[in-house]
């Protein structure tokens, strides 16, 4: 599936109902929580693409990533950001 915009890859996955890790293998050169930004051909078990489709199709621009801002102040770890933020910390480190 050729992609022009960014796109979860957790909430593509999920919504698609494929394993989270089966759609990071086929994609390496996604970084490990979305696509690129500038375009991109996502590789999906072939029985999943129409899902896939559906899926960006379905959803608009604004919700197709969920990333959150966070300002680092003085003594934080990435660790305790993981934490806060309820991700597993191999999330934020690639």
């Amino acid at each position: 599936m050729d992609l022009e915009d960014q796109i979860d890859l957790g909430l593509l996955a999920d919504s698609a109902g494929i394993p989270r890790v089966a759609l990071r293998a086929l994609n390496p050169a996604c970084n490990p929580w979305a696509t690129l930004p500038d375009g991109h051909r996502l590789l999906g078990p072939a029985p999943a693409e129409a899902r896939f489709e559906r899926v960006f199709a379905t959803l608009p621009p604004r919700a197709r990533l969920r990333l959150r801002h966070h300002s680092v102040g003085r003594g934080d770890t990435l660790s305790a950001i993981a934490r806060r933020n309820g991700i597993p910390l191999e999330a934020c480190v690639r």
